[in-house]
Order: C-alpha cells, then structure tokens, then sequence
C-alpha cells in the first residue's frame, strides 16, 4: 500500500470486494463481460472479468461527461460499455457487457420486424414501379426509341429519332429548355463575378449555349425597385411582381442578352450593342425606361431606378458591374437612366479606388490572370482621368494608394522580388518632373509584370511561404489559439488557399500535422518528467485532458497513460 495515491496516512480503509461490487448484482455481465473500477488517473483499481477480456483494449477516451455509453469491439466482439464518474472521489466504474447477452431476449421481435419490413419495402415497391410507369413517359419514350424490334437503334439514326421525340413530347422540350435556362443563367452570373480568365474563354462558354457574345459594345444596367409602398410586402406577391417586372425588361430593352435577380429588388442586364447605333441605342433605352417607369411603378407601387454602364470590352463587364452595385446614382435633369461611363459629377470623390476594387485588383494579380487585371486597371484610370489630369495633391494620394496595393503584392511574391522591388521603388524618384499620368502607366506597367511573376513562379513562391509557414507553426503548436484561421491571419492569405498550399508542402493536412507535434511533444513529456497528464495537455495546447487523451490516441494508438519509456536493454 505504500505506493497507492489513495493512501495519505490519516485514514485506511479495507473494503470487501463481494461488498465493493453488489450494486452490480443485477447486471449480467457474467456471460463474457467485466466490471472494472478505475482511479481519477484512469489506472486500474480493481475488476472483476469472467469473459478474460484485456482491459487495455477499452478506450477511455470515449467515456466523456458524467454518465452514459456505447458500443466498442473487444476481443472481436461487440461489447455495451457503461461507465459512471464518482464526483466525490473521481473513480469511475465500468460495466462491459456482450450485445449478443443484451439483445437475446429481443430476438423474437427483431424476427416480427426484419419480416415485416420486408413485407413493407416488396409493397412500396410494387407502387413505386405503378406510378413510375404512369409519370415517366418521356423516359420511356427515349427508352423504346433506342430499341427497335429489341436491336439497339444505330448511331446514325440516333440523333433523328431523338428531333423527333423533341418534337412530339411537351414535356421533354420544357426539362431540355429549363435545363438550358439554367446553364445560360449560370454563365452570366460566372461573367458578372468575373470568373473568366480572358474573352476567348467567355465567347468559347456562351457559344456552347448557343449564346454568341460578338458585338462591339455591351452595357450593363442595374433596375432597381426604390420605396416599396406595400407595408412588409408577401414573399409571393413580392417575387410575382419581380417576375412580372423582368419578362417586361426582356420584352422591352434593346439587345438583352442576359437578365438575373440580385435580390427582391434589384435586377441585372446585360445587353449587345451595334457600334453605329450608340446614340440610338441610348434614346431606345430612354424611351424603354420612361414607358416602364410610367405604367409599371403604378403596378407595383414603387419608383424604378435604371443605371447603365457601356464598355467596349467583356472583360470589363464584372468591374462596371462593381462599381453600379457601389454606386448612388443621380440622372441628369431630363435624362431616366444614369450613364455612369459618361457622368462623372464634379465632387462625388476626390479619387475613386473603393476597397472592393482593390481586393479584385489583388486577386486577379495573385491568381495570375493579366487580363482581368488590365481591364481593372484600364477601369481605374477611365474613373480617375479627371484626378490624375490635375496634377495636384488628389492624384499623389490617388497613386500612394494604388503603390501601397504593388507593394503589399510584391513583398509577397517571393520570386524576383528584389527586381520587383527595385523597379517600383524607382516609381517616385522623379516624381516632381513626371506628370501623374506618366506615373500611373509606369505603376500599371509593374502590376502586369508582378502578374507574371505569380504565374512564372508559382510553385517556387507557394515552397518559399510554406516553409516560413511551417517555421511558424513549429513554434507556436503549444498555442491552444493556434488554428487555420489564425495562420491565415498571419500570414494574410485565405484559409483555403492556406489549407491546400500546407497539404502540398507538409503532405498532411493542417490539423494533423499540429495533432503530431503536440502528441510527440508529450511523449517527450510523459517521459522525461512524468508530470500530471492534466498538466501535460495545458503544456501542449490542449484545454481538456479527454481532448488530449484522444488526440494522442490517434498519434501513438496508445492512452498515455499506457504509455511510458522503453524498457533499459541493458
């Protein structure tokens, strides 16, 4: 008794076993099982195992909270494990007891149901093969067209006996026509986020869907339902009227090529426009808006708001789309729609560079796209022609911030950074004799060099930040605040870019890789020391001990409390 933890030389206790387990009488555990107690380390106090069961192949780990159970292979048989934790002592006590001694006087009615199931499922299934063959026409129809006479139909009378089936069967036209919808809608929305890398790869896309994008110039326009006079109007009475308004838009604005909802609100167009025809373009637009104005808002008891913003080129479409959603517009006296492109009021900003074009700008340099990143600098300049022509105070703080966003791009591009450096750190050497114009192409000239420089060297730039990201891993894993989205932080990069560049490098994902450094690191701990393991889990980043236990579990497949230094072999 000497070395027991219980003992502390106040007052020792001897308790009869038979006396210790009778709360336990009633539990069948007798056929295969064991009853175990366990001190608040988790050691083995005491059991009583008529199965022969091995003790270390139970998972601790698992008996969380006060009470309660659960299933677990021991000696290759399923086993009901039931633990409860002593408050007042912290021994827990265990039941192991075999599922088969457990279900067996269940057997006859487990039989009943497993047969009436059977019976149940032969039924459904009998009405499920009735109603399908009245509803599934148009898949029979394809599936007698495709045989004849039980023979396959060959490949080349294949595509005329579908036309045909097209032809005749409604149903089959609308699923084939949504479907297409669909894709349409999918795509425009993919152009307005500006998902595509360059205009080939747009044109390439809507012409799959029989959706050509060859005119000259294209406007965006933003219709918007202002002042809503119906009080919390009903979401179906409200999405009818949105419907409704945009069958009308598709009806009656010139060149539609794309219509979708942005919210109850609000809709977008896309719309082709002849280079010859601007100007009439522009009165047919005026006139479609004046009429909708006048006979719809008195519909839907609400004022309507149309802006538009023409470009020449379709990668400029996401960036006007951009600055419309950011955009308060003001029409000029006589003019409905507000033509951003066109109207610039004196005052409106000292410079225009809104945080939501610089993240675009940023993305599209780190993902390599020069195209994007072109139009969004050409987009830039055209907004801020009036800033940089002044050549005062405006435009010097205009290109500070357009330098700050290079330089933050530069320092984290690891591959020729030092000639990225030098060559934008000359931008402002002789700035008092460049005009601001000058100084602007020559910062557009470095942003599409540092373009290249994340595509040229992606992969030595990603080794080059992960293992600046792995350093700082390795130091910090003892940190219970460490986490993706911490690192992220630090490191100023997304999660998921994060997650994949740090499976790339350390060829596991994040999560495993800082479960192994602390579980190594409490070995070591186990070890040299043999500290409590609640201390051990706070050393090593973990809050809770069960946490802890499992985690290192999962490393070592052993508890730590099992595990201990090798033996001498001396």
């Amino acid at each position: 008794m000497g070395d027991a933890p219980y003992y502390q030389g106040k007052v020792l206790c001897y308790l009869d076993e038979e006396e210790l387990l009778s709360p336990f009488q009633s539990i069948r555990y007798d056929q295969g099982g064991m009853l175990c107690i366990l001190d608040a380390a988790g050691e083995l106090v005491m059991q009583d195992n008529p199965g022969g069961l091995d003790f270390s192949e139970l998972d601790q780990s698992r008996c969380t909270g006060s009470q309660g159970s659960f299933l677990q292979s021991i000696g290759g048989e399923t086993m009901l494990v039931s633990y409860l934790h002593s408050g007042e002592y912290g021994w827990t006590y265990l039941s192991v007891i075999p599922q088969s001694v457990i279900l067996a006087p269940s057997s006859g009615a487990r039989l009943f149901l497993f047969v009436m199931i059977i019976v149940s499922l032969a039924a459904g299934c009998l009405l499920a093969f009735y109603f399908a063959a009245k509803t599934a026409k148009p898949v029979i129809s394809i599936t007698n067209l495709l045989m004849r006479n039980n023979q396959l139909v060959s490949p080349s009378e294949l595509p005329g006996g579908i036309e045909r089936l097209l032809e005749k069967n409604k149903t089959l036209q609308q699923a084939v026509n949504q479907q297409m919808d669909d894709q349409r809608t999918a795509l425009f929305y993919t152009l307005l986020s500006g998902g595509f890398h360059d205009e080939e790869e747009i044109r390439r896309s809507f012409a799959d869907v029989q959706l050509p994008l060859d005119a000259p110039l294209y406007c965006v326009m933003l219709v918007t339902l202002l002042e809503w006079q119906i009080e919390k109007p009903p979401q179906a009475q409200a999405c009818a009227y949105k419907k409704l308004l945009k069958e009308v838009l598709a009806a009656r604005i010139p060149g539609v090529v794309g219509i979708g909802d942005l919210d109850l609100s609000t809709s977008v167009l896309l719309a082709a426009v002849d280079e010859s025809r601007r100007v009439v373009f522009r009165e047919e637009l005026e006139r479609s808006a004046h009429d909708i104005i006048s006979q719809f808002s008195q519909a839907v008891q609400s004022d309507i708001q149309f802006s538009a913003y023409p470009v020449e080129r379709l990668m400029e479409i996401p960036s006007a789309f951009s600055f419309l959603e950011n955009w308060d517009p003001v029409p000029q006296e006589g003019n409905i729609v507000c033509w951003l492109a066109e109207d610039d009021p004196e005052g409106r900003h000292v410079f225009y560079y809104p945080l939501s074009l610089e993240l675009r700008l940023i993305a599209a340099i780190q993902d390599s796209r020069p195209a994007m990143a072109e139009a969004l600098l050409d987009l830039i300049a055209h907004y801020n022609k009036r800033v940089l022509a002044s050549n005062g105070e405006y435009a010097m703080s205009f290109l500070q911030a357009l330098y700050g966003t290079l330089m933050r791009l530069v320092n984290e591009c690891s591959s020729h950074k030092q000639e990225l450096l030098e060559r934008s750190g000359s931008l402002f050497d002789a700035a008092a004799q460049s005009p601001p114009w000058e100084l602007f192409q020559r910062l557009r000239e470095c942003f599409l060099i540092t373009a290249d420089a994340y595509g040229a060297h992606e992969e030595a730039r990603g080794d080059g930040q992960v293992r600046r990201i792995l350093d700082y891993v390795n130091e910090h894993f003892t940190d219970p605040q460490l986490s993706l989205t911490s690192v992220a932080a630090a490191f100023h990069i997304t999660e998921p870019y994060l997650s994949r560049i740090f499976k790339q490098g350390a060829g596991e994902n994040f999560s495993k890789y800082v479960e192994r450094l602390r579980a190594e690191r409490a070995r070591e701990l186990i070890r040299e020391h043999k500290l409590p393991l609640s201390e051990i889990a706070q050393q090593v980043g973990y809050n809770s001990p069960q946490v802890f236990r499992r985690a290192y579990k999962r490393v070592f497949s052993v508890s730590p409390s099992e595990d201990s230094a090798p033996d001498d072999p001396n």
